[in-house]
């Protein structure tokens, strides 16, 4: 599974530095997105650094793919992606199973702000 991972996580750089289209432009972000959520898992696949910030990095490809792609339609799609994983972070944090969840729910706040 790691391996795959990273070559997922290459597919998403290229395909974010080819810009051919909006989910093309988009999917470095979700890739992103689950090493910020996982860390345990970025670790594994060695692409992690601590000192990484996969916000910034996630706000970075948004702005990016904002100003050439993306109609509304596929802006809500992305927002209706973070609202998602934001209702996953505080059920997670209300049943106590997850640590580091006020983190990740302050980062996907801010990204869905981000968009909006």
């Amino acid at each position: 599974m790691i391996a795959q991972l990273r070559l997922l996580i290459l597919d998403a750089r290229q395909a974010s530095r080819r810009e051919e289209s909006f989910w093309e432009a988009v999917e470095l972000a979700d890739v992103l997105l689950l090493l910020f959520l996982d860390e345990e898992l970025a670790l594994q696949t060695g692409v992690y650094d601590e000192n990484l910030d996969c916000i910034e990095m996630i706000r970075g490809v948004y702005t990016k793919a904002k100003r050439r792609f993306g109609s509304q339609r596929q802006w809500a799609s992305v927002v209706d992606q973070l609202e998602f994983v934001q209702r996953m972070i505080k059920r997670s944090k209300n049943t106590g199973t997850k640590t580091n969840s006020e983190k990740r729910l302050n980062g996907v706040d801010s990204l869905i702000a981000h968009i909006t």
